[in-house]
């Protein structure tokens, strides 16, 4: 049985940006009880060397705030997560079977915490269930970026955070427990907006899993050019590099019948594409009141470049989408291309290769050409209209 009505004990299961991020924000703005797990005593040693005496968080557009030190419950047993009411999972992709088995071998079998996975990629709540089976497992998809510098950990675009609403069970047991519970935590995370914005309760999780998946494979291009988010999306040639990734993985959806959501992205889908290649004057007009990204803001494949930690994402990234054009038969060479150049540089471990537009349009094979406003934005605006878009020649549903 969960600990009270109004208040919950939240596990943080991975302390980087994102789970302290969200861990700091539940515990200062609710009365939820947290404990942060790290998964050694020198991760622990470094958050608490960073912070000094305090962590400080930085929301976009509102009052910061600190929390002292000695307030911070910070462990590496992972044993603190049994006696939990929610789980949060927020460790690298690569690293959730081991965290599954780990919870599996921890928690009491009379336990009705909920697990909730707020990882990129798509497979990683499916992977804790299958290592949980009796646990309620829930995808969630954290639509903003944090970046830690030292002990500061500021929200650095603007964004919307999604937790799967469970479809509707019989109403007894555990199960009436669990989506009680389910409802509480999503009800005490509004409660933080605007620190945390936008919360969603969201049945369609897998759509916006996939609609947050075109967005991430901008982070690899990112990375490999050692660019601040701002200063590369507003270069209209990287953009064009970044297009073909979405275009490609576009087609491979259709092929494979997955119709990604607009939650994530915020217009639909299938006009992502189009959008990048637009010339900056018109880029900038149109995303000015869709998204706002600090000068500052970097993908956390480049953060884990620059700080020495080549275990990156990419395989649940680019990966995904050549596995699936594989399946499917469908080409994905620029994707292709970003997971190779990716993969040597983490054998190489010689950070970002810093690569210029010219020089990653070249390895991509992408031609050199920004279309006019007057070729995209007529086909933009009558696709959203009609929800119809046409990406590589084909045409397709955009809702």
């Amino acid at each position: 049985m969960y600990s009270s009505p109004t208040s919950l004990r939240i596990g943080i299961y991975g302390c980087g940006a994102i789970g302290m991020y969200i861990g700091t924000v539940l515990q200062k703005h609710s009365n939820c009880s947290v404990v942060y797990l790290v998964r050694s005593n020198r991760l622990k040693e470094s958050i608490e060397q960073d912070a000094m005496e305090s962590v400080n968080i930085v929301p976009m557009g509102e009052d910061h705030f600190s929390i002292p030190l000695s307030e911070l419950d910070i462990s590496t047993d992972p044993c603190r997560m049994k006696n939990c009411d929610i789980i949060l999972v927020a460790v690298k992709s690569m690293d959730t079977e081991a965290v599954g088995t780990k919870l599996s071998s921890i928690l009491p079998t009379d336990s009705d915490a909920i697990i909730i996975s707020l990882q990129n990629g798509i497979k990683n709540a499916s992977t804790l269930q299958a290592l949980l089976p009796n646990r309620r497992v829930l995808a969630g998809v954290v639509a903003f970026n944090v970046v830690k510098v030292n002990s500061t950990f500021t929200q650095n675009t603007s964004g919307s955070l999604h937790i799967e609403k469970s479809p509707p069970s019989v109403n007894h047991g555990a199960a009436f427990t669990r989506t009680h519970l389910e409802n509480l935590f999503v009800s005490i995370l509004s409660s933080t907006v605007p620190a945390i914005p936008k919360i969603h309760h969201d049945p369609s999780i897998k759509q916006t899993q996939y609609g947050k998946l075109l967005l991430n494979l901008v982070n690899a291009p990112i990375a490999l050019s050692g660019k601040p988010t701002k200063e590369f999306i507003l270069n209209p040639y990287y953009r064009l590099v970044s297009a073909e990734c979405i275009s490609e993985a576009l087609l491979v959806f259709h092929a494979a019948g997955i119709k990604p959501s607009r939650n994530a992205t915020r217009l639909p889908p299938l006009l992502l594409p189009h959008l990048f290649r637009l010339p900056n004057r018109w880029y900038t007009l149109l995303v000015r009141g869709i998204m706002k990204i600090d000068p500052k803001s970097k993908p956390s494949m480049l953060q884990d470049l620059e700080s020495d930690q080549y275990q990156t994402e990419i395989d649940f990234l680019q990966g995904e989408i050549v596995a699936i054009g594989k399946k499917y038969k469908v080409s994905t060479p620029v994707n292709e291309m970003i997971h190779k150049e990716m993969s040597k540089v983490c054998k190489r471990r010689n950070g970002s290769p810093n690569l210029d537009a010219n020089e990653l349009l070249l390895r991509a094979g992408v031609t050199k050409t920004i279309s006019m406003w007057y070729e995209i934005l007529p086909l933009m605006v009558v696709g959203s209209l009609l929800g119809i878009a046409t990406v590589g020649g084909v045409k397709l549903a955009t809702m």
